[in-house]
């Protein structure tokens, strides 16, 4: 294996796996700039099937009153506590699409560790590009 295809290969899977991460990120977060911030309730978790993590359900009232019971769509290990208040984002439009307002929950993570590994990827690429042109 010659110098340019060990640095596409070297750059070119990090830059694709955090492209993966950042669209899932991307797409968990789309639309919520709208959503309105409150407070919640960890009162269980559950396992769906196939999914070794748990996945936090809680509650929360809307700015009318209203409690709501949601199941996070996002699993996690450690799950949260049962009994924990956590911050919640929920859509006026619809405040049973709401998300538990963490790095991880509401998919700010997987932009993150998108942008890392694109970041490290284009690096290698570069690196790559400028050595052995």
């Amino acid at each position: 294996m010659d110098a340019q295809m060990a640095f596409l290969i070297g750059g070119g899977i990090p830059a694709l796996l955090g492209l993966v991460f950042w669209s899932v990120g991307f797409f968990m977060t789309k639309g919520k700039k709208a959503w309105i911030n409150t407070k919640g309730i960890v009162i269980d978790n559950f396992r769906a099937s196939g999914d070794d993590n748990l996945r936090p359900i809680f509650q929360f009232e809307d700015n009318k009153g209203v409690l709501y019971e949601v199941k996070s769509k996002v699993g996690q290990r450690p799950s949260i506590k049962v009994g924990t208040q956590v911050p919640v984002l929920y859509d006026p439009k619809d405040p049973s699409r709401a998300v538990i307002d963490t790095w991880l929950q509401s998919g700010r993570g997987f932009l993150l560790f998108g942008n890392i590994w694109i970041g490290i990827g284009a690096a290698v690429l570069l690196i790559g590009f400028f050595m052995t042109a």
